[in-house]
């Protein structure tokens, strides 16, 4: 019996290799502010993110 599933775990499997890339070169060269306002937080993260994501695209 045939029972058709869908191929997510392929892409996951595919993409999986990349998060790990992204979390261990964003862990490295983050940006540390210390700041008690949580907006700083999300917008350091983002600049962490499109640091990071240059990076990985450049290399």
């Amino acid at each position: 019996m045939h029972v058709p599933h869908p191929t997510v775990h392929k892409e996951y499997n595919t993409y999986m290799n990349s998060v790990d890339k992204f979390d261990q070169i964003r862990s490295v060269y983050e940006i540390n502010r210390k700041s008690k306002k949580w907006w700083h937080h999300v917008f350091f993260y983002f600049i962490d993110a499109c640091i990071t994501n240059t990076f990985i695209t450049y290399s």
